[in-house]
């Protein structure tokens, strides 16, 4: 099943059952989010990378419209349904007037393994404490999505569209927790190496060796 819907192409990534808060400003995407709201329908939100459109966007639902300002502006609270693929740009747009595609919804397995999830998470409370990061990591419950702290875990632009790529919870709980194996190491260090920064100048302690 295909369908035609508004594109409003945006520099993040947003996964399945992520809320996302936005501020529009733009003309175009303010006439999008009125039709949206109008004609009760979701819009698309597809990555760019490169200055082009990255072929996997996500679709979104407009939640509430939060506060409208005096000049038109809008600040709106979202959430993101399911992922699309772009088959083809059925209005380039203009300044004025907003992009749309006709998109194909793709099937994502959102059911994530426990045991994975729990991994996951210790792996970020370590992270979290040798960061010394002043946030509360999530506990383990049966509704625990990996999009509520996928953007809290050290990853790059690239990385999350890879991850984006990704078909099933469990295959992005597996590269998240990869990465963390990976960048673990690294922040120990650097973390070490601050505190030497620190140090230098205080009188040090040391216990000599019994040679």
């Amino acid at each position: 099943m295909t369908e035609i819907i508004p594109l409003f192409p945006l520099k993040l990534v947003c996964f399945p059952g992520e809320s996302l808060n936005l501020h529009i400003f733009e003309e175009r995407y303010k006439n999008l989010i009125n039709d949206v709201q109008s004609n009760n329908q979701n819009f698309g939100i597809p990555p760019v990378q490169d200055e082009a459109l990255y072929p996997i966007g996500s679709e979104i639902e407009l939640m509430t419209i939060a506060h409208t300002y005096h000049d038109g502006k809008l600040d709106i609270k979202t959430r993101c349904l399911r992922k699309f693929h772009i088959l083809r740009i059925v209005d380039e747009g203009t300044p004025t007037s907003y992009m749309q595609a006709e998109v194909e919804y793709l099937e994502d397995n959102s059911k994530g393994d426990q045991h994975l999830q729990q991994e996951c998470l210790d792996r970020v409370a370590k992270l979290y404490d040798i960061m010394r990061i002043d946030q509360e990591v999530p506990q383990w419950s049966p509704t625990f999505k990996l999009a509520s702290i996928i953007h809290k875990i050290g990853l790059n632009y690239e990385q999350e569209l890879e991850m984006f790529e990704l078909a099933t919870e469990n295959d992005r709980l597996r590269y998240a927790i990869n990465h963390l194996e990976n960048v673990l190491p690294m922040v120990k260090e650097m973390e070490e190496m601050r505190k030497k920064v620190e140090m230098n100048g205080h009188f040090k302690h040391f216990d000599p060796p019994q040679l």
